[in-house]
């Protein structure tokens, strides 16, 4: 939680949604689709969903035309940030 920033959109699985939305607008991962976030916090071992094996190419399926970076990756839990658009 400490690499998202206060006061930005944030979509994140059910275990980080509470905390994350007392300080942010929070989408939650298991609506589609959501607006594209600042940023996603992602908890590859509880998330409802299979353990993606590339999880950044998971979340930019999700927001089609958008482009993330991992900022961070510890025990399965992923921070990516939005970096801009892509071609697509």
């Amino acid at each position: 939680m400490a690499r998202v920033p206060d006061g930005v959109t944030v979509e994140t699985t059910l275990a980080m949604l509470a905390p994350l939305a007392a300080r942010d607008d929070t989408y939650w991962i298991g609506l589609y689709p959501n607006p594209a976030p600042a940023f996603i916090v992602f908890d590859e071992y509880n998330s409802g969903f299979p353990a993606p094996a590339n999880p950044l190419a998971f979340v930019e399926q999700r927001h089609h035309g958008w482009a993330y970076l991992r900022i961070f990756h510890d025990n399965g839990v992923d921070v990516f940030r939005r970096v801009g658009r892509t071609g697509g």
